[in-house]
């Protein structure tokens, strides 16, 4: 029923809630061995049991009621029924709404900012800066808000006229309309159109901001060989604190051209477009888009010492130089122990922490676990987060929400056991935001390119 959405448009029909669970099928594919290096490799103290799969194994299961799915070997269900119960139009693209008191703050990609009060169906503009963003791509405009809790200032992101990323923090009287001074805390120069990530947040386990920063780089061969999401030296890939205490974080690890100073503020690195995360009691919740295969949702635990991603050396589960046949795959930078430089793809493939749940672009069952490309008219394009509902009472209690711009479907993922629901939603394109709502009602609140902001009661 839901099969080819990738460009069809058909009427919503709503449909009794069902559960629905296939056979799966469990996938093998065999890896290519790993390439001898021109440098140095990690010393026995530093090896560790690689905690990816090898041989890689994926779940397949084909739903009657949903699209195939392709990805984490996790329980799936079809769960349909889902239902638009309000919609809001905005006359730009919606890239994030945040709860604002008993009101919600909207961020347009035209450089405005809202006040929304669903109650009352009121908006009230609280700050433009349409005259500073720019406007090339999908990718970029204004992107993210965040308020500090604690004190009078508030953080927004965005691509200014020169193509940079841009995260400024904003001072205020007694509302936020009431802006006293700004500065730009963090300004990343880009030379493409895409992958800033730029969501913001108050983090209440630092008590500071965060902010994420895509890889920057267009989406080809050569961002595979792109070290700078592993680079310590630099921003890009990574989540960073904006405003923070720099000693609260242990990310010093070392991974650098000529053993450059580690940058300080470095949260999370080895991340591809992180477009939207959040943070849960001591976890952030990062969903970051995939290239030609899988795409991810991690979770950092941030007590740990090292959380590093592993992109590029790493797309989901899959190792770049297996997934394009890579041979003798090297990066321009090493891991550096004590002054002595180690083979970075071997420290990567030792270390990076694996993807909590993926999910493949093309789901199609092969034997031989290939891309499946023209086997199957479903197309997920790219993962977007995302919010946990938290509610005793509520059958999807610490589920978490999210879901593809592309293919109109809703997904949760349950924070403790790993079950994945899907909900297909027709006629519903380009989501660039999900969070809860309403916990206690079991609404969740979606935002979309096309300036939708629509509230979705679950079955």
């Amino acid at each position: 029923m839901f099969k080819g959405i990738k460009f069809l448009i058909i009427p919503l029909i709503t449909i009794t809630a069902c559960t629905l669970n296939s056979d799966p099928v469990n996938l093998e594919e065999s890896i290519t061995s790993p390439q001898e290096s021109s440098t140095t490799t990690l010393k026995e103290s530093d090896k560790t049991v690689s905690n990816f799969e090898l041989p890689y194994k994926h779940k397949f299961i084909e739903l009657n009621d949903c699209n195939d799915y392709l990805g984490s070997d996790v329980s799936v269900s079809c769960i349909t029924g889902l239902e638009i119960v309000n919609e809001i139009n905005f006359e730009d693209s919606v890239t994030n709404i945040v709860k604002y008191g008993d009101k919600f703050i909207v961020v347009l990609k035209n450089g405005q900012i809202f006040e929304y009060s669903f109650e009352n169906n009121t908006k009230n503009l609280v700050l433009s800066i349409e005259d500073k963003v720019l406007r090339a791509g999908d990718e970029n405009g204004l992107l993210s808000f965040a308020l500090n809790p604690y004190a009078n200032e508030y953080i927004i992101s965005y691509v200014s006229l020169d193509n940079k990323i841009v995260f400024e923090i904003f001072e205020y009287l007694d509302e936020i309309t009431q802006v006293t001074s700004s500065s730009k805390i963090v300004e990343v120069q880009s030379n493409t159109y895409s992958h800033y990530g730029g969501k913001v947040i108050w983090s209440e386990y630092y008590k500071c901001f965060l902010g994420s920063i895509g890889d920057i780089s267009e989406a080809n061969f050569e961002s595979r060989l792109n070290s700078s999401p592993l680079d310590s030296s630099k921003v890009t890939g990574k989540i960073i604190g904006l405003n923070c205490d720099t000693s609260l974080f242990s990310q010093k690890v070392n991974l650098t051209p000529n053993q450059e100073e580690v940058n300080q503020n470095i949260v999370i690195s080895g991340l591809r477009n992180p477009w939207q995360f959040f943070e849960f009691r001591d976890n952030l919740i990062i969903f970051d888009t995939g290239f030609t295969q899988n795409e991810e949702l991690n979770i950092a635990k941030l007590s740990e010492t090292h959380n590093n991603f592993g992109w590029p050396v790493f797309e989901g589960p899959k190792r770049a130089k297996d997934l394009d046949n890579i041979t003798n795959y090297d990066l321009d930078i090493f891991y550096w122990d004590e002054g002595e430089p180690y083979n970075v793809v071997e420290y990567i493939e030792k270390n990076a922490i694996k993807p909590v749940f993926y999910y493949n672009h093309l789901p199609c069952y092969s034997e031989k676990n290939e891309n499946c490309d023209g086997q199957t008219d479903i197309y997920r394009a790219a993962i977007i987060g995302g919010g946990i509902l938290e509610n005793p009472k509520s059958e999807y209690n610490f589920d978490i929400f999210f879901a593809d711009y592309l293919s109109q479907e809703l997904f949760s993922l349950n924070f403790i056991t790993r079950e994945l629901k899907i909900y297909p939603i027709e006629n519903y394109l380009y989501i660039n935001s999900v969070n809860v709502f309403n916990a206690e009602k079991n609404q969740i609140l979606t935002t979309t390119n096309t300036g939708r902001v629509l509230i979705l009661q679950l079955p």
